[in-house]
């Protein structure tokens, strides 16, 4: 995922390179989306089974959150640029700074990523030997008993994703 959005901050001007700068940017963003639809999935599980029975939907929400954050402070850094820079700084190179500091952060990403130890919920799993129950049924049984929240929920995702 950061090594997409990195790659945006270095595709060539269409001056440069013509139709293939484009279709270069339409395919990293297609990566970029891509792995970010893979990664959250994982980082939900991972933060769900991290936190205490009690405290999981609360804390889960700080994946959203997160989310939101960077959506805002990318926001509000091309603001500043755009104050900051005029229209030929800004259409020349100003524009790639976002997606340029999608390298370090990345090897943060990385290293923290080498440092996390499973989760506890992981290990005992682990530990015990059991196959994991059937999580189609279980899948199914939470469909049938709880879709009229699911609805209201799965409404209001898709309307954060609008706005967003």
């Amino acid at each position: 995922m950061a090594s997409a959005t990195f790659c945006v901050g270095l595709v060539p001007t269409y001056d440069s390179i013509g139709f293939w700068a484009p279709v270069l940017m339409v395919l990293l963003r297609m990566i970029q989306g891509f792995s970010t639809g893979g990664e959250y999935g994982g980082a939900a599980t991972f933060m769900a089974e991290y936190a205490p029975p009690r405290r999981r939907g609360f804390l889960g929400s700080f994946l959203e959150f997160g989310t939101l954050a960077g959506f805002s402070l990318g926001a509000l850094m091309m603001l500043s640029f755009s104050v900051v820079l005029n229209d030929d700084q800004m259409g020349s190179w100003g524009w790639r700074v976002p997606f340029l500091i999608a390298a370090p952060l990345g090897l943060i990403g990385i290293y923290l990523r080498t440092k996390l130890e499973e989760t506890p919920v992981f290990k005992e799993l682990e530990q015990s030997g059991k196959e994991e129950k059937n999580i189609g049924a279980e899948f199914k049984d939470l469909l049938i008993r709880y879709w009229a929240p699911i609805l209201k929920l799965g409404g209001l995702v898709v309307a954060l994703n609008v706005v967003n």
